[in-house]
């Protein structure tokens, strides 16, 4: 299970043949940059193959990696992320997301197999622990067609090989957490609640229908709708699905805000059409 760069042998100075090795994805040349985004602040870092952190551009963060056993996805090793910002609020990443390639006849080491692609934010901790916020998601299941772009590479070590791949459409699976839930520390919580129908621009989704906050005895309601946007123009959400789902764009057209007292007036969306 113990492949990609973290635990690949050191690039030699002259890679010659290996470059056969690097095309294909049987040997991983370059480093993974991780991205992060938390409480309004947002950046990437590496991670070497001594595990340490190097983040870019530099911020007054510490960033911990959990490593162990990951049973659904066993040819990845991270299993969470723990990032201290410098007042002591600890942010734990530890949702993870699983993505496949799906594809026949070739030999890279990371095809057919999940890997983890992505982690969610599971815990807000407060400084000594005194509060926590906790999230809590469902695994959503989806799949994609992406397209490789046609690649030249030559090797100046053997002649100035030339190594040439068509492009070709693969199918990507994921297995990715949706919040259902965010529970705060005086018994308050935000639950999501998604529609029942599917998307027409993406059939295997469904939008985000009601968000409910309840903060003891008092309870409101947000209850989101939608259009489409398509070559011909805007659409009603609620009508069937027809024509490509390429031409569909699903858009927030109002939110009505529900309560004890009654209904509120709509906050309604309007957009312009053809702005480039």
């Amino acid at each position: 299970p113990r492949v990609g760069f973290m635990y690949a042998a050191s690039i030699p100075v002259s890679p010659g043949v290996d470059l056969d090795s690097f095309y294909r994805d049987q040997k991983d040349s370059e480093m993974d940059v991780f991205q992060y985004s938390l409480n309004g602040r947002s950046g990437k870092f590496y991670m070497g193959k001594n595990n340490k952190i190097l983040v870019v551009p530099d911020e007054k963060l510490k960033i911990e990696p959990a490593l162990g056993t990951i049973s659904d996805a066993p040819a990845s090793t991270i299993v969470s992320f723990t990032i201290t910002t410098e007042d002591g609020i600890r942010y734990v990443f530890k949702e993870r997301e699983l993505s496949k390639i799906a594809a026949y006849g070739e030999t890279s080491l990371f095809l057919n197999k999940y890997h983890v692609t992505g982690w969610y934010i599971s815990d807000i901790v407060a400084p000594f622990k005194t509060d926590s916020i906790h999230f809590t998601y469902d695994l959503h299941n989806n799949s994609y067609t992406s397209r490789t772009p046609e690649l030249t590479v030559t090797d100046p070590m053997a002649s100035n090989k030339i190594l040439q791949n068509s492009s070709k459409f693969i199918d990507v699976y994921t297995v990715s957490p949706r919040v259902r839930k965010i529970d705060f520390p005086d018994n308050s919580s935000v639950n999501f609640i998604y529609d029942t129908k599917s998307r027409c621009d993406f059939y295997s989704e469904q939008a985000l229908r009601w968000i409910e906050v309840e903060n003891g005895q008092q309870k409101k309601a947000f209850l989101l709708d939608y259009e489409y946007s398509t070559p011909l123009g805007f659409v009603s959400y609620r009508q069937p699905c027809s024509g490509d789902a390429r031409n569909n764009r699903l858009m927030l057209r109002q939110i009505t805000e529900y309560t004890k007292q009654g209904q509120a007036a709509p906050t309604i969306y309007e957009y312009e059409k053809d702005i480039m």
